[in-house]
């Protein structure tokens, strides 16, 4: 296998640092061809073997997450998915419940990641749920 290239330059992408105490700061990468780098920032995020993928189901069965995979793929990572319904409907309790079991027994540590697909319910839910585990995770 090639060694994966984290110097990789990604063209139209704006990064927005999130500066909180060290351990918790993070950025958001804003922009065009990032569900084909997705590797490369997850492998610069962790160096775990997995990574945690919250998605809704269309951009799930739209082909984009086929994108996704092959990235994480690529750089030695599997995705570990959980799927959200993309309506604001389906915003509840019992949903964050639901995805806090699944994660935590699925088996999760500090140096976990979470990404989130998509935007709107389930950047929601991938915000609150990487800041409710372990005080936060990646």
């Amino acid at each position: 296998m090639t060694p994966l290239n984290t110097d990789v330059p990604i063209p139209s992408v704006q990064i927005v640092p999130v500066a909180l105490d060290n351990a918790r700061s993070y950025a958001i990468h804003i922009g065009e061809g990032l569900l084909q780098t997705v590797g490369v920032h997850a492998r610069r995020m962790t160096p775990l073997a997995y990574i945690i993928v919250v998605i809704d189901e269309n951009a799930l069965n739209s082909g984009h997450f086929d994108t996704v995979r092959t990235s994480l793929q690529s750089a030695g990572i599997t995705p570990r998915v959980y799927t959200v319904e993309s309506s604001y409907g389906s915003k509840s309790f019992a949903l964050y419940t639901r995805l806090m079991e699944q994660i935590l027994n699925d088996g999760i540590d500090l140096q976990t990641a979470l990404i989130a697909i998509v935007g709107g319910v389930v950047g929601h839910f991938g915000g609150f749920l990487a800041s409710s585990l372990f005080g936060g995770i990646g």
